[in-house]
C-alpha cells in the first residue's frame, strides 16, 4: 500500500504544483499570498522529494516510517490548500470565488487517484479541503446562488466520499478474491497430494507437480492431455473409468508407477458436471501413503514378532492359534503344539551374561527354522520358552500321536550338538510339553494353558517329553483351588489343633506332646499337614499359619496351667527352617510367650532335617539365638535327609527325633540305629523315636537305650484337644 501511495503521487504532485502556480499568478495582485506560497510550495516540494527518494529505501522495517511521512505531509498540504476555500475566497469578488471553487474541485479530482489506495488519508484529505469551502460559501452572503453552490459542493463531496468507500470495498473484495485464488493455486500446486482433473476421454485437463512424482514418466513434460489409459496399473484405470460412469470412487492399495515403483496409495475420484447435469470429467485426489503403509506394516511385524529372533512372539503366536482353529481344515484334522523350555538356561545368563544367552537363543531359533521351518510355525514366547506348531497332521488321534513322537525327536535333536559362543562350548537341553489340538476344539486360551501345564510337568518330572495329561491337570486345578481356600482357612476358623503324647521309655509315663495341625475343609473333610503345608509354603501363607498355631498352643498351655492339668515338660511345634529367616523371628516368638506369661521351656521348636539342609547357613544363627533365649530346638525326621553329621556338632539342638523308617520291620537296621543312638549320646542329645506302633518295636528300642522317648500309635494317635486332656492330663 505505501509503495502504491508514493508511486501514484508523482504525476499528481507535479499537477498540483502547476495548479497552485496558476492560482498564485491569478490571485497574487488581489490577496496577500507570499507566506502561503512559500509554506505550501515547501511542503509540496518536500513531498515530491520523498516520492523520488522512496524507491531507494526498500528496507521492510522502514515501511511504517515512510507511511507516517506521507500521512503528515499529505494532511499538511490539504490544510494549506484549504486556505483558498475558507480564507482567500472571502477576500475576492464573485468571479475569482468561482475560480477558487474550480481550482479546488480540480485539485480534489487530481488527488483522488493517488490517495484512494488509503481510504483514511483520502477521506481526511478531501474533508479538509471541502468542508471549510462549503461552510465559507454559506457565509459569503445569503443569496440563493451561494446556497445552491454549497449544496452542490456538499453533494459532490459526499459522492466523492462514497466513491472512495466503494473503491475501497471493491479493492478489498478483489484482494480477498485474489488472495483466495492464490491460496487455492498454492494449495493445488504445493499440496502433498496429487490432484488432477480429466475429461471423459480419460485425458488430463490439469494436474499439480505431485502427479508427476507419483506417475513417474520423465518423457512427459506436461501432463495436460496426458492419456491416463497409458498407465501400467490397471487398478487405477478401473477406478478412473468407474468415476465417470458410477459416481465417486475410492481405491486403497498398491499402485505400480510407469517405472515399476511400488506405491501404496489412497485415491478419491469425484465426477463434475455441466449446467445440464451431464458428467464432463472428474477430479482425482491421489495420496501417497507408501511411508505410512510401510511404517504400519513394520509396527505390525514388531508387535507380532520377537525382537531378538525372527520368530513370532507371544501375541503373534496367539493370533496364529486363533487363525488355526478358525480354518476349515481344523474341523477334521489334529494339530500338534510343542512347548519348549530350556533347562538350566538361567545359570548361563547369570554366569556368562545375557549377551551369551541371547546368542544361544538365536542359535536355537536358527536350528529350529533350519530343521522345521518349512513344515511348522515356530514362536518364541519370551525368555527361554519356544513353541512349535505343526498344523493339520492327521485325521486320527493315534496317527497324530505318532507324528507328535516323530516331531519331538526332531526337536530334541536340535540340542544334541553343543553351542559355541565366544569360543565357549555349551550344552543346552530342553523339556517339551506336547498338546494334541483336537479337531473342532476352539478354546485357544485353554490350548495355551494345557501346553504350559504339559511343559511344567516335563520340567518337574525331569522328563524330556510329556504329553498333556488331563488327570494330572485336574489334580493341579484341585490343588490350586485348595490353595485358594487355604488363604481363608484361619479367617473361617477351619484349623484345629491335635496333640499326640510323647512317652518316656524308662517309666512309660507321658513326658511331652507334639502339636499336629488339621484342616477341616468344608468339601474335602479333614486334611493332614502333608497335604496343605506345601501349598501354604508356595503361597506364602506358612508364616501366618505358624504364628496362629503358636497363639493357640499358648492359650491351651495357659488354660491347662490355670486348671492344674499341666503335667507335661513341653509341647513341640513344627516350624520350617525357611520361616526362621524372616525378620525378628526370635523376638516375635518370645513376645507371644511373654504375652501368656509362659516360660521358654514350655514349647520346643521342631525343625525338619530336609528344610534345615536347604537353609542351613541362614538358619544357624536363628537357632543359636533361640537357644540363648531359652527356647529348645529339635531336629525332626532325623535320618531322612542324609545330612552331614557335622550339623549335629554345629547346631544348638536339644533333641533328635528319629524317623519311623528306622524301626519298621522291613527296613530295620540295628547297626545303623545303634550308631545314631551313640552319636546322639556323644553330643548329649535327647532322643525321641517316632512311629512306634507295636510292642516289638518298643522292646527293640529298650535293647538299645531305655532312657529315650517315643511316640506313635502304640500309645495314641493324634487327638483333639478335649480328648487329649481327658485321656492324658487328668
Amino acid at each position: 500500500m505505501v509503495e502504491k501511495l508514493y508511486q501514484s503521487s508523482r504525476i499528481s504532485l507535479v499537477g498540483l504544483l502547476l495548479a497552485l502556480f496558476v492560482t498564485s499568478i491569478v490571485l497574487y495582485s488581489r490577496v496577500e499570498l507570499d507566506l502561503w506560497i512559500v509554506v505550501t510550495y515547501t511542503i509540496l516540494l518536500i513531498r515530491l522529494y520523498y516520492v523520488y527518494t522512496y524507491t531507494k529505501d526498500k528496507i521492510q522495517s522502514h515501511t511504517y516510517r515512510w507511511y507516517i511521512k506521507f500521512l503528515i505531509l499529505s494532511l499538511m498540504a490539504a490544510w494549506l490548500i484549504s486556505f483558498l476555500g475558507f480564507y482567500f475566497i472571502l477576500q475576492v469578488d464573485r468571479y475569482f470565488q468561482l475560480f477558487i471553487v474550480a481550482i479546488l474541485l480540480g485539485i480534489s479530482s487530481a488527488t483522488y487517484v493517488p490517495l484512494r489506495h488509503d481510504i483514511r488519508i483520502a477521506i481526511a484529505y478531501t474533508s479538509i479541503i471541502f468542508i471549510p469551502l462549503i461552510f465559507s460559501l454559506l457565509f459569503l452572503d445569503t443569496g440563493l446562488k451561494n446556497y445552491a453552490l454549497s449544496f452542490l459542493l456538499a453533494i459532490y463531496y459526499l459522492g466523492l466520499i462514497g466513491a472512495l468507500i466503494k473503491h475501497y470495498q471493491n479493492e478489498k473484495q478483489y484482494k480477498n478474491a485474489n488472495f483466495e485464488k492464490n491460496q487455492l493455486k498454492n494449495i493445488f500446486e504445493e499440496a502433498p497430494l496429487g490432484i488432477f482433473s480429466y475429461n471423459n476421454e480419460l485425458k488430463i485437463v490439469d494436474a499439480n507437480k505431485q502427479i508427476s512424482n507419483i506417475f513417474q514418466n520423465d518423457k512427459i513434460s506436461s501432463y495436460e492431455n496426458f492419456d491416463l489409459r497409458t498407465l501400467k496399473d490397471k487398478n487405477m484405470i478401473k477406478v478412473l473409468e468407474k468415476t465417470l460412469l458410477g459416481g465417486a470412487q475410492t481405491y486403497k492399495g498398491h499402485y505400480y508407477s510407469l517405472k515399476d515403483k511400488d506405491y501404496w496409495v489412497h485415491v478419491n475420484c469425484f465426477p463434475y458436471r455441466d449446467k445440464d447435469g451431464n458428467v464432463i470429467g472428474a477430479v482425482g485426489i491421489l495420496e501417497d501413503k507408501t511411508k505410512e503403509h510401510k511404517a504400519r506394516k513394520k509396527l505390525e511385524f514388531l508387535s507380532t514378532h520377537d525382537v531378538l529372533t525372527p520368530l513370532l512372539n507371544r501375541r503373534g503366536f496367539i493370533e496364529y492359534i486363533e487363525k488355526l482353529v478358525q480354518n476349515p481344515q481344523h474341523e477334521a484334522y489334529y494339530s500338534l503344539l510343542f512347548y519348549l523350555d530350556l533347562n538350566q538356561f538361567k545359570g548361563i545368563n547369570d554366569s556368562l551374561g545375557h549377551a551369551v544367552g541371547d546368542e544361544i537363543l538365536l542359535a536355537i531359533a536358527g536350528r529350529l527354522l533350519g530343521l522345521l521351518g518349512n513344515e511348522s510355525t515356530i514362536c518364541r514366547l519370551g525368555g527361554d520358552e519356544f513353541v512349535v506348531v505343526v498344523s493339520y497332521v492327521a485325521h486320527e488321534k493315534s496317527y497324530a500321536e505318532l507324528e507328535a513322537d516323530n516331531y519331538a525327536k526332531k526337536i530334541l535333536s536340535v540340542f544334541d550338538d553343543y553351542f559355541v559362543v565366544n569360543n565357549i562350548h555349551l550344552y543346552v537341553k530342553s523339556s517339551i510339553g506336547i498338546v494334541l489340538i483336537e479337531p473342532e476344539y476352539t478354546n485357544t486360551k485353554e490350548i495355551i494353558r494345557r501346553a504350559d501345564m504339559s511343559m511344567y510337568q516335563a520340567k518337574h518330572t525331569y522328563k524330556d517329553v510329556v504329553f498333556y495329561n488331563e488327570e494330572i491337570d485336574q489334580k493341579q486345578k484341585d490343588l490350586f483351588a485348595l490353595q485358594h481356600d487355604l488363604a481363608f482357612a484361619i479367617q473361617k476358623n477351619e484349623f484345629e489343633l491335635f496333640y499326640q503324647p510323647i512317652y518316656s521309655l524308662e517309666d512309660d509315663r507321658i513326658h511331652a506332646a507334639e502339636m499336629l495341625l488339621r484342616w477341616k475343609h468344608p468339601d474335602h473333610g479333614e486334611l493332614s499337614p502333608d497335604t496343605f503345608i506345601p501349598l501354604a509354603t508356595k503361597a506364602g501363607l506358612l508364616s501366618n499359619i505358624t504364628w496362629w498355631i503358636l497363639e493357640k498352643i499358648c492359650e491351651d498351655i495357659d488354660q491347662w496351667k490355670k486348671e492344674g492339668k499341666w503335667n507335661l515338660n513341653y509341647v513341640s511345634i513344627n516350624v520350617s527352617a525357611q520361616q526362621l529367616v524372616e525378620n525378628n523371628f526370635t523376638k516375635k516368638f518370645i513376645d507371644i510367650l511373654e504375652k501368656y506369661k509362659l516360660d521358654t521351656h514350655s514349647i520346643v521348636v521342631e525343625i525338619t532335617e530336609q528344610s534345615l539342609i536347604d537353609n542351613f547357613e541362614y538358619a544357624q544363627n536363628i537357632i543359636d539365638s533361640l537357644r540363648i533365649n531359652g527356647i529348645r530346638c529339635s531336629i525332626d525326621d532325623f535320618g531322612t535327609g542324609y545330612s552331614s553329621l557335622s550339623y549335629l556338632k554345629k547346631l544348638s539342638f536339644d533333641t533328635l527325633k528319629i524317623d519311623k523308617e528306622f524301626i519298621q520291620e522291613e527296613t530295620e537296621d540295628k547297626v545303623l540305629l545303634s550308631s545314631i543312638f551313640d552319636i546322639a549320646k556323644y553330643y548329649h542329645y535327647n532322643i525321641i523315636v517316632e512311629g512306634v506302633e507295636n510292642e516289638s518295636q518298643k522292646v527293640l528300642l529298650k535293647s538299645f537305650n531305655h532312657k529315650i522317648f517315643y511316640q506313635g500309635y502304640l500309645i495314641s494317635k493324634p487327638l483333639k484337644k478335649e480328648i487329649f486332656v481327658q485321656k492324658f492330663l487328668t
